[in-house]
């Protein structure tokens, strides 16, 4: 399996759908999907393109985890949700995210305007990252949001945001410029 197609009829992909599909390298997502749940392309490590549509609403936990060869993911502004692992088990030490956990290819992540907050540990260890948009009205980051985005050399963040929690960027030792308007 290298390349999936999803036909129009589907509304949303299914926890785990494409797991460890480790041959997968394109995705085609039709309009009319509003959610894709956890896990869904996780371990999917020959990823490297996701071809997104304006209908998705909701990006589950660890839905991208570990996609080594990802290269970058454009969320449309119609994303409004993040979810935490804690969304599905109630648990709230599980307040993470790991959406795009261990995507150690993705260079360029540009995340949607309608999101509030960026969940912790959603891009920990996407160690190759330059190239970040944070949400117009982004108002918190979590914890380890960026852990360890050794290549992230500037960022830029809205008015809006008045919360950066611990270790948020923590390992980011190519971090020079930082901007806060």
């Amino acid at each position: 399996l290298t390349k999936v197609t999803i036909p129009d009829s589907v509304t949303s992909i299914g926890a785990y759908a494409f797991n460890n599909c480790s041959s997968l390298a394109s995705i085609s997502i039709p309009e009319g999907i509003t959610s894709i749940h956890y896990g869904a392309f996780s371990g999917c490590s020959g990823l490297v393109s996701v071809d997104l549509p304006d209908s998705l609403a909701t990006i589950g936990y660890a839905a991208f985890y570990q996609c080594a060869s990802l290269k970058e993911f454009i969320m449309p502004n119609t994303v409004k949700t993040l979810k935490k692992k804690s969304d599905y088990d109630g648990s709230s030490s599980h307040d993470y995210s790991d959406t795009f956990y261990g995507c150690t290819s993705l260079k360029k992540m540009h995340f949607s305007d309608s999101l509030n907050v960026i969940n912790r540990a959603t891009c920990y260890g996407c160690n190759n990252l330059v190239d970040i948009k944070l949400p117009a009205n982004l108002t918190q980051i979590y914890s380890y949001a960026f852990y360890q985005n050794r290549n992230l050399y500037k960022i830029e963040f809205p008015e809006s945001l008045n919360s950066i929690s611990t270790y948020a960027f923590s390992g980011c030792s190519n971090l020079h410029k930082v901007n806060f308007n």
